[in-house]
């Protein structure tokens, strides 16, 4: 936290979202034993971002003048230093005999390079793991580690495989065979269920991540009035807010659920848009938590303002909503550059207009405000793939729920306080 207050500049850099725990792309370099500019080419990002690598540099100068060492240095800087010093490497190496690692298709390059300094020469090595299972590659994890090059970081190795399923019918590991065969870089193999496993049945419901979700909730209200218990449904998706219509459907439809993160109306860029919604319907200041959606409604999209910066003027637009436009202008005003500024400016006509559309369609003000502030562009320029994905979703996502079902700017929130009161009495 230190760090983060005082050089907030780059904490988008150290984290995918201002208040998540996602890596980006220090991490991802720290994650490696590539330099900073061969991770960004491997990478593919987008040359735009090739800041980067120089940030990079600065943010690690930052870090260590401030005393601070994050979750990845504990891996990166014993490593380094191994590598960089052999009496070092002396005393850690060659003093174990086994060496037993699961999950090993979650390991990144810095992690082998340590399990290679600790097994050196003496220790016998079991790793167990699954390359097709391998679904950390945001964080540094790559299937070929466990696959074609696990033999060049331990040339005599002796591979097992574990070709038959107790957990599924043969159906369920027939269809599981023909969806990972599309894996890239894995080793090729199959696996079939045991003749013990009881038949698994597999029914096809097509749905959209950001559209029509009533095939699925027709499913599990099915389930439901055959008397069977909802807590025997679980739901699975690729990216967390693929869950987000779903999640609106479900409270529409008075279906309860559990989320094993945050809901809907927790995910920073929906709080964001909510909380514009609630500031032209009117109703932004009876907000319990004005001050933290504001700062939400200013970096949805991001402003690139330095984190105190954000905190105070959230604080300022907080206390005095009416002046919000002011405070904005006169924001603008210190920008840098031209092109900060012009982004705050838009913001403070977004603000002093958007009482104007109360009463109005939810639909057609988020679809004005996405295109003022150009935030589906900024959000595909998000450091990663998937986080790109994860903004693009929520806003689609709400959007969608908003013109199918019709609600004006404030209708959106009838829904939202429902569910803060389900969270009080613990649903």
């Amino acid at each position: 936290m230190l760090l983060k207050n005082q050089y907030p500049e780059f904490i988008e850099l150290k984290t995918n979202r201002v208040t998540g725990d996602d890596p980006g792309f220090v991490d991802l370099v720290k994650s490696d034993i590539e330099t900073p500019r061969e991770v960004f080419a491997r990478c593919g990002l987008d040359r735009r971002l090739e800041y980067f690598v120089r940030a990079f540099s600065l943010f690690e100068r930052a870090r260590l003048k401030a005393g601070v060492r994050f979750y990845a240095d504990q891996v990166a800087e014993p490593v380094a230093l191994m590598r960089a010093n052999p009496a070092a490497l002396a005393m850690v190496t060659d003093k174990l005999d086994y060496v037993l690692v699961d999950e090993f298709q979650d390991v990144s390059r810095v992690q082998v390079e340590l399990l290679l300094q600790l097994v050196g020469r003496r220790a016998q090595l079991n790793a167990v793991g699954d390359d097709s299972q391998c679904i950390y590659t945001w964080r540094g994890s790559r299937p070929e580690y466990m696959g074609a090059q696990f033999g060049q970081f331990f040339p005599d190795a002796t591979r097992y495989t574990l070709s038959r399923s107790f957990r599924f019918g043969h159906r369920l590991a027939l269809a599981a065979a023909q969806l990972i065969a599309k894996n890239a870089n894995r080793e090729d193999a199959l696996c079939v269920a045991a003749p013990s496993t009881p038949d698994t049945r597999i029914d096809l419901i097509r749905t959209t991540a950001d559209g029509d979700q009533s095939a699925l909730v027709a499913l599990v209200e099915d389930w439901r009035r055959q008397g069977r218990p909802l807590r025997e449904v679980a739901i699975l998706a690729r990216l967390w807010a693929q869950t987000l219509g779903l999640e609106l459907a479900f409270l529409e439809r008075d279906i309860p659920y559990i989320k094993s993160r945050e809901d809907v109306f927790r995910i920073p860029e929906v709080v964001g848009l909510l909380g514009w919604l609630r500031l032209a319907a009117g109703t932004l200041h009876e907000e319990l938590r004005v001050q933290e959606v504001v700062r939400h409604m200013l970096s949805t999209p991001t402003l690139w303002l330095q984190g105190g910066v954000l905190d105070e003027l959230a604080q300022g637009l907080a206390q005095d909503l009416g002046r919000g436009a002011e405070s904005l202008t006169a924001q603008a005003r210190k920008a840098k550059t031209p092109f900060h500024a012009e982004r705050i400016w838009t913001r403070a006509g977004i603000w002093k207009e958007a009482s104007s559309w109360s009463g109005r369609p939810a639909a057609e003000f988020l679809r004005f405000y996405a295109a003022s502030t150009d935030l589906v562009k900024v959000f595909s320029d998000s450091a990663t793939t998937d986080d790109a994905a994860e903004k693009g979703l929520a806003y689609q996502t709400l959007l969608g729920w908003a013109a199918a079902s019709g609600v004006t700017v404030g209708g959106l929130h009838e829904v939202e306080d429902e569910r803060q009161l389900e969270r009080q009495r613990g649903g």
